[in-house]
């Protein structure tokens, strides 16, 4: 993956660098939650700083009306998600792009741990 393809092209290129390296180990099959540790942990080793499971406010007319839970926001950047399905499908493509504007945070990276890494991207704003 060429690393000029994506916003903040050098922190995309680590986190899925470190996506491909969880999977090269784990495989597929596991629930998304031992995925989402598993990176945390290649993300921390590298020296990565990340915070798991952020909240983010939910915005109507100026008035908060909910949240939503982000997988991962790493170094105040990059919004991931976290899916092991076999393939990404609009849905999840939706809630990433909707996070990423509730968090006010312009890039957002979809990671699939399905038969092989997924990655897709999304910038907003």
């Amino acid at each position: 993956m060429d690393k000029a393809e994506y916003k903040h092209g050098e922190l995309s290129a680590k986190v899925i660098a470190a996506a491909y390296k969880v999977h090269r180990e784990l495989g597929q099959g596991f629930a998304e939650e031992v995925y989402k540790n598993a990176l945390g942990a290649e993300l921390a080793e590298s020296g990565i700083a990340y915070a798991s499971a952020g909240a983010v406010a939910v915005k109507y007319h100026d008035k908060i009306v909910g949240q939503f839970v982000a997988d991962m926001v790493v170094d105040d950047k990059v919004i991931v998600e976290i899916v092991a399905v076999n393939a990404i499908t609009p849905a999840h493509e939706a809630q990433l792009v909707n996070c990423l504007r509730a968090a006010d945070i312009k890039l957002g990276l979809l990671l699939n741990f399905g038969q092989s890494v997924e990655v897709r991207q999304r910038i907003c704003g």
